[in-house]
């Protein structure tokens, strides 16, 4: 059984995490399998109480729940079993059982995050809807969507708001370029991080990637004629060519609910691809106004935490949130399949 579990975490762990941090690490025995959390993995601004690292978790773990099967297996998940402050999220035992294979396994390595400009004029199916909107995990959240034009016009330039900050914030501009890899090679060598080419970025703005904006002087002189405002224009329009933007909104705020909204965030985002669906999360501004309200706003500077809240107003009213939470916000809709997508490595296992 110890070599099942060894090949079940080599094919779970292509799960989503922030700037593709892939934060866990495993302790293997016979029959059970403990994961623990690596918070020094992702300690941007975004990861506010590790909440972004616990929705990778989840998405680990449903990868988990869906592959064991595959082997005869069923994989019993104990969450936090030392507590939810602990570093250790979970406890899978497994078992044996009929054989089953899902049919959304074989699209776990093939799901990526695309980001690229989506088709314009296409909308959504009522049948594409439901692969929404009706997750066997929904009890953990509800998704919504914004579909029609004015409304995703705004939630558009809401969001992207995130993207001006990135440039003109410190520490968020440092994280990102931090964990930008510019060829395969750097990527294998370093492990985990954006290969740039998943930035979908067009020749001209890669270029000034690679030798001009991880320059924070040459950012901030560059910042002073309007290019923070510039790139999150240009971001909104990627927005908005989407079909829809979404949103899972949560019943409340806890390590648990965030846990559990990672599986239902990666059981819905399988569905999409096995429909031929891209998605892309672009959740950022949420994370920043949980930091903000929380009264922990770090480097955000007075303004931005004024322009963060503002923008979730407007946000928070179009999904008609009131007291729940916002868990995540993604765009969907049909594209062109990614350049490239970022790497998994294997595991490490204890």
């Amino acid at each position: 059984m110890r070599d099942a579990i060894h090949s079940i975490l080599e094919q779970a762990i292509h799960a989503p995490s922030g700037e593709n941090c892939q934060p866990w690490e495993f302790v293997a025995r016979e029959n059970s399998v403990s994961v623990y959390n690596l918070p020094e993995r992702d300690n941007s601004l975004y990861n506010f109480r590790g909440r972004g690292s616990l929705v990778a978790h989840g998405a680990l773990l449903e990868n988990i729940s869906l592959i064991a099967p595959t082997y005869g297996l069923r994989a019993d998940i104990a969450l936090f079993p030392e507590g939810e402050e602990a570093r250790l999220i979970a406890t899978v035992s497994f078992s044996s059982a009929d054989t089953y294979v899902s049919p959304l396994v074989e699209w776990i390595p093939r799901r990526a995050t695309n980001r690229k400009s989506y088709e314009k004029t296409y909308k959504l199916t009522e049948k594409e809807r439901e692969l929404i909107r009706n997750s066997p995990l929904s009890e953990e959240g509800e998704a919504r969507l914004i579909e029609d034009e004015a409304s995703r016009k705004e939630l558009a330039r809401a969001i992207s708001l995130n993207e001006r900050i990135i440039f003109e914030n410190y520490d968020l501009h440092s994280f990102l370029f931090s964990h930008i890899r510019w060829t395969r090679k750097e990527e294998a060598e370093k492990g985990g991080g954006l290969y740039i080419e998943t930035l979908e970025l067009p020749p001209p703005v890669a270029g000034g990637f690679r030798h001009l904006f991880w320059r924070w002087r040459v950012l901030q002189a560059l910042n002073r004629i309007g290019f923070s405002k510039f790139v999150a224009l240009q971001n909104a329009g990627t927005y908005f060519s989407s079909s829809a933007i979404g949103a899972l909104i949560l019943p409340g705020s806890s390590p648990l609910h965030f846990l559990r909204a990672g599986r239902a965030i990666q059981r819905m985002w399988l569905r999409l691809t096995s429909a031929g669906l891209s998605m892309q999360p672009i959740t950022g501004l949420v994370y920043l106004r949980e930091r903000i309200v929380s009264g922990e706003p770090a480097s955000l500077t007075p303004l931005h935490q004024t322009l963060i809240l503002r923008s979730y107003l407007l946000i928070a009213h179009l999904f008609k949130v009131e007291d729940a939470c916002i868990g995540m916000t993604f765009r969907i809709g049909r594209a062109l399949p990614p350049t490239a997508s970022s790497a998994h490595f294997s595991p490490n296992i204890l």
